[in-house]
């Protein structure tokens, strides 16, 4: 039996969802074949380690998401009107690419994703595809692609219900998704996801399959203490991820380090957000330390390193960091801010016994402070055992996950025969 993923990409810096199904293909390759097809990015090459872990990598090729890249940058950003019109008239095909990306969903790149789709099955004999969302587009390569096996998804990130999007954007993205439903046979989607699937589509309660968020690495989950010499002085608190204006933005977490003690120093692994960056920058100084991008492998050396692990959660409130899982996975002391009440990290972290919680307020609170040094000043250096760790988040390991997806695949290509 063989299975192939249909992914955005397998660079170092690939995105959450991306390292999500590269953890459940390593599980679902010690019993079957798991092959890989991915959009070759020249920005962004193929990891050498992340293609390993594939029996087969095949590719296809769209400049799309390349040009974009270069037209979203900090520097993009702070570019006047003027300059902007200047590069799009320079450019104009990365105008329409902008226009497809934005209200068509990366239409192009879909194209060219299913034909790569169909053609890769023509010449291998696949019991099932699993496209992996976000970007959207996958998903529905795979539902429109027209191929002789069992068509699933995976799907983490809401593509409709999320409050960034006009009504009529919403309204068009529903009919989309309705239609991509339609076409697979199974999805699996996150369980946060799941109430919202089912509101629209009549036959959610047989082919959308409920999953936790497999954030944690079973053969990897050990209590990791701070390896790093503070000489009992100097507290290292860590951000790894990115930070973006309207989603997740890291003014709460910047002020509070405004207020807290002279010796607590925030270290933040990736970026996003610069201009907010910089400003605390000046007045925190030598208390804010910025490493920039890194490698997955080197991020997770920079976890191991510190003392307490920082998570900053998304206004939206039905998409969760899968960066909050990795942390859970050390055992290490967690400050976890949300940006409402009805953050979906509340009862995950209600069942961590080694995190502090923090909801933003609409103006600073000294109070949240004094929460924070208390916690510290209890849980610094702690760290909990696998044991403990399993007791409350099994069901989000990569094996228990892994499992699941395992057993619908067998019963979908059984049914087949």
């Amino acid at each position: 039996m063989s299975i192939l993923f249909v992914l955005e990409n397998l660079a170092d810096r690939c995105g959450a969802n991306v390292n999500i199904a590269i953890v459940l293909a390593k599980q679902l390759s010690k019993s079957i074949e798991v092959h890989a097809l991915v959009r070759y990015d020249e920005v962004k090459p193929v990891s050498c380690e992340k293609e390993n872990v594939f029996g087969k990598v095949h590719t296809f090729y769209s400049d799309q998401a390349g040009k974009l890249a270069r037209f979203t940058s900090n520097d993009w950003s702070k570019a006047t009107g003027f300059a902007k019109i200047l590069r799009f008239c320079k450019s104009p095909s990365t105008f329409v690419s902008m226009i497809d990306a934005k209200y068509f969903d990366f239409s192009n790149t879909k194209k060219k994703c299913k034909k790569a789709i169909e053609e890769v099955c023509r010449k291998e004999n696949y019991d099932a595809v699993i496209g992996v969302s976000a970007p959207y587009y996958i998903m529905q390569a795979v539902a429109e692609s027209n191929i002789d096996c069992t068509k699933m998804a995976i799907q983490l990130d809401p593509f409709t219900n999320n409050y960034t999007l006009s009504p009529r954007l919403k309204k068009r993205r529903r009919t989309i998704e309705l239609r991509t439903h339609g076409k697979l046979s199974v999805l699996f989607a996150g369980d946060y996801l799941y109430d919202d699937l089912m509101t629209i589509v009549t036959n959610a309660d047989e082919n959308i399959i409920p999953i936790p968020l497999p954030g944690l690495i079973y053969d990897n989950m050990v209590g990791r203490p701070s390896v790093i010499d503070h000489n009992g002085q100097t507290v290292n608190f860590l951000f790894v991820g990115q930070f973006y204006e309207k989603i997740r933005n890291p003014h709460y977490l910047l002020e509070l380090f405004c207020h807290l003690p002279s010796n607590y120093v925030l270290h933040i692994v990736g970026g996003g957000c610069d201009r907010e960056l910089d400003r605390y920058t000046q007045i925190l100084d030598k208390r804010l330390v910025r490493h920039g991008w890194v490698s997955k492998e080197e991020a997770n050396a920079y976890i191991d390193q510190f003392d307490v692990l920082v998570n900053v959660n998304n206004t939206i409130t039905n998409q969760l960091p899968s960066k909050l899982f990795e942390y859970i996975s050390t055992g290490k002391p967690i400050l976890n801010l949300c940006k409402s009440d009805e953050c979906l990290s509340k009862p995950y972290m209600a069942k961590y016994e080694n995190g502090v919680c923090i909801v933003e307020k609409q103006d600073f609170v000294e109070s949240d402070v004094r929460l924070i040094e208390n916690f510290v000043e209890k849980h610094l250096r702690m760290v909990l055992s696998k044991d403990e760790i399993l007791t409350g988040f099994k069901e989000n390991t990569d094996v228990s996950v892994a499992e699941l997806i395992w057993d619908k695949i067998l019963e979908c290509t059984r049914g087949d025969e």
